[in-house]
C-alpha cells in the first residue's frame, strides 16, 4: 500500500512524534511511506497537486531515532509526486457526502 504522511516540516520531525513512528511501523511492514512537508506541495499550472516527498530505503528499522535520521538524512529518496488531492477534493463532495457533512455540522 502506498501511504502519505503529510507533516509541517520533514527537517523537524521528531523521534516521539506519532507520525515518526506511524511511518516507521508502516516502512517495517513492507508499505511504500512517504513524507511530505506542508511548504513541499505545490498547486501546477497544469492543475495537478504535487509535492517534494522523502522516503527511506526499503528495510526493517529498529528504532524511531535510526528511521527519523535515515528520512532526514543523505541517504533519503526525494521524488516530486503527484498526488491524488485534486480527485478527493473534486469526487469527494459529491451529493451524498456534501449532504452527510452538512448534516454533521
Amino acid at each position: 500500500m502506498k501511504i502519505g504522511f503529510v507533516v509541517n516540516d520533514v527537517m523537524t520531525e521528531q523521534i516521539g512524534y506519532t507520525t515518526t513512528r506511524l511511518a516507521m511501523w508502516a516502512i517495517n511492514r513492507g508499505h511504500d511511506v512517504w513524507v511530505i512537508g506542508l511548504g513541499d506541495l505545490a498547486y501546477d499550472p497544469d492543475e495537478n497537486i504535487r509535492a517534494r516527498a522523502r522516503t527511506v530505503p526499503p528495510r526493517t528499522y529498529k528504532s524511531t531515532e535510526i528511521y527519523l535520521k535515515t528520512l532526514q538524512g543523505k541517504s533519503s529518496i526525494k521524488e516530486r509526486i503527484t498526488t491524488i488531492i485534486k480527485y478527493i477534493l473534486s469526487e469527494g463532495m459529491s451529493t451524498g457526502n456534501a449532504a452527510r457533512s452538512a448534516r454533521m455540522r
